[in-house]
């Protein structure tokens, strides 16, 4: 396990930091803001099984967003071999932006867990909307570029 680890790159890393960060520890505090009882009687293992599957669908729009509008650009940029990762480390740290912008909130306003959920994908789907529209121009722009090089 440890030359598994040592053998691991600055970017695997940084994506697992970021996806711990990101997705796994507001999920820790969003089960602590609804259900304080549940967060002190489960074991680790369920805690973090129920930690992970709150965030989780924020992030699954967002590889979806980003691997829609962004796997073109990445394609035309790199080799490809990257393109997962780089979409898994887009998508966490968006994601992280809305959860803690959302838990901010929370400490002002007491809410339900639906509403949360609710205003959670209204405001994750106002901060994709620019980065989709910003990703289908560079695509548009990337193939004006090929067809003028093609000419």
């Amino acid at each position: 396990m440890d030359n598994y680890l040592t053998s691991l790159r600055p970017s695997s890393w940084f994506l697992i930091f970021t996806l711990i960060i990101g997705v796994y520890i507001p999920g820790y505090v969003l089960t602590y803001i609804f259900v304080p009882a549940l967060f002190f009687k489960l074991d680790w293992f369920k805690l973090s099984v129920i930690a992970l599957s709150i965030p989780t669908p924020l992030v699954l729009v967002n590889s979806l967003l980003f691997a829609w509008h962004y796997i073109p650009v990445f394609r035309l940029f790199g080799d490809g071999n990257y393109t997962p990762t780089l979409i898994a480390l887009l998508s966490a740290i968006a994601s992280s932006i809305v959860l803690y912008i959302l838990l901010c909130i929370l400490f002002f306003f007491k809410v339900s867990i639906i509403t949360f959920l609710i205003v959670a994908f209204v405001v994750q789907f106002i901060i994709s909307l620019p980065i989709g529209l910003f990703g289908t121009i560079m695509t548009q722009q990337i193939e004006e570029i090929k067809k003028n090089l093609i000419r």
